[in-house]
């Protein structure tokens, strides 16, 4: 994620009101070791469906063209991660960072060292989903301080596409020009992949 030299000129506050629901998750993959799916029945039980389900998991299983048009009325979009591993996390976030919605991340990964603070919400810095729900509904009807997240957020773009993937190309082809000074013997494949484990916090 890259600091921008200057800041798009927006109108934030119809950008806020044009936003008439709360949460959306759009997921296919149903049982996960995380227990993501269980997290969100909960939130759900507290208001009544705070969370609108799509994919092969909901109601609806939108394309990727119409997911842009869907989630523009959401204020908060679940990037919820399938498990809870160390450093791992996926295209869940980034692909609501740049849509004018506030990302709400659950994973294993400490998200502080790859993303700006105060541009996502973490579901670990709640005891519950019931606490968690609270402070979406509170944030949602706070105009001031739902924009100036937003604000933050468009501070920053992305490194991503096919800039990120020519990046990574040539890496892969200086490696294979000096193989012998990046030639690496793994015998425990879990030590590089990091440590995963179960939520805490549901019950």
């Amino acid at each position: 994620m890259l600091k921008k030299e200057y800041m798009p000129e927006k109108n934030y506050s119809d950008i806020f009101h044009r936003k008439s629901k709360l949460a959306t998750w759009i997921v296919s993959h149903c049982q996960t070791d995380s227990k993501r799916e269980i997290y969100v029945g909960q939130m759900n039980t507290y208001k009544n469906g705070t969370v609108d389900i799509f994919g092969g998991c909901g109601k609806y299983k939108p394309t990727w063209g119409e997911r842009g048009n869907l989630i523009k009325n959401y204020k908060f979009y679940l990037s919820f991660e399938n498990s809870f591993c160390s450093d791992y996390f996926t295209e869940k976030f980034f692909s609501a960072f740049s849509t004018d919605i506030i990302p709400v991340v659950r994973g294993g990964a400490d998200y502080t060292k790859y993303v700006p603070n105060g541009t996502y919400i973490d579901t670990q810095d709640f005891r519950s989903p019931k606490e968690l729900v609270e402070y979406l509904m509170q944030l949602a009807s706070d105009e001031k301080m739902y924009t100036e997240i937003l604000r933050r957020q468009d501070r920053y773009q992305l490194y991503d596409g096919w800039q990120l993937y020519g990046e990574s190309v040539c890496r892969i082809c200086q490696k294979l020009n000096d193989i012998d000074k990046h030639r690496a013997t793994i015998i425990n494949n879990s030590e590089i992949m990091g440590d995963c484990r179960s939520p805490k916090d549901l019950r």
